[in-house]
């Protein structure tokens, strides 16, 4: 496995979603951005969010989503705090705030967000800030409407619903930072246990790679290196133990496997259908 380095320095930077035309977007929490990274260039801001955005979502009509937790990571406080919502940015770099509650249900730190092949967007929301030890609150999964409303589609344990993605097929996959657990919602609402990490690190986002049935997960790990926490990309093909933890990037840093093991880009209806919310 060959992976470069694309930038450095960067304030926490996370949720890369590739473009067409060869850009990476991504967020940085710690400066309250998105940011945009292309060939030949510096880092660059994309559009100024506010609080603490969590990750993005690249669309096909060319919005993009964003998942913005208010200003929260563990003992960080941003200075310019939002309101915990799904974020909105047009083609044109306008920010909008989409939702900052779902079936009665106020947002309270969204974190990571995927299109359902029916055109819904999901994302999780595990609470207020990271808190292994005490862990104060319960977990959610949320589903949001193209016409703007929505359902809380689970409630979970305080397990810390962190990466998430649905399957072809409507299935919910999604990662558990405090258990370390992966688990599956079925379309029949049956939730499966897909695997348990080895307590190496804290699973953070994830995707999934189609034609070989196997999921990507970064890992936060809890040894320092050089002063740093090191990432790791976990593989977990369904059926199996996980497997094959890779070392893959340091935190701080954008780098890009090259020829990456997962698809990118699908849902491209619900993408566009989510363009027409007000």
């Amino acid at each position: 496995m060959k992976v470069e380095m694309l930038a450095d320095g960067l304030g926490w930077p996370e949720g890369p979603a590739p473009l067409p035309d060869g850009r990476i977007l991504f967020v940085e929490t710690y400066r309250s951005q998105v940011s945009v990274w292309r060939p030949g260039h510096a880092v660059e801001q994309f559009a100024y969010v506010g609080g603490g955005p969590n990750a993005v979502l690249a669309a096909a009509d060319g919005y993009s989503y964003v998942t913005q937790n208010g200003g929260v990571i563990g003992p960080w406080r941003a200075t310019d705090k939002r309101p915990p919502s799904i974020q909105r940015i047009t083609p044109a770099g306008k920010v909008e705030v989409l939702v900052t509650e779902v079936a009665g249900h106020r947002l309270r730190a969204p974190n990571d967000l995927a299109f359902g092949p029916d055109g819904r967007l999901y994302f999780t929301d595990p609470g207020g800030a990271f808190d292994p030890v005490d862990r104060p609150d319960p977990s959610r999964i949320f589903a949001l409407n193209p016409d703007g409303t929505g359902e809380l589609i689970l409630e979970l344990e305080p397990v810390y619903s962190n990466g998430i993605v649905i399957e072809a097929n409507g299935d919910i996959v999604w990662v558990e930072s405090y258990t370390n657990a992966v688990k599956r919602r079925t379309r029949e609402g049956r939730i499966v246990e897909l695997c348990v990490l080895p307590d190496k690190g804290k699973p953070d986002g994830f995707e999934n790679r189609k034609e070989r049935r196997s999921l990507y997960l970064g890992l936060a790990c809890k040894r320092p290196r050089r002063r740093e926490a090191r990432r790791n990309l976990c593989r977990f093909r369904p059926g199996r133990t996980c497997a094959d933890q890779l070392r893959f990037r340091r935190r701080r840093a954008l780098c890009h496997r090259r020829r990456p093991p997962w698809t990118v880009g699908d849902a491209r209806n619900g993408r566009r259908a989510m363009a027409n919310l007000a």
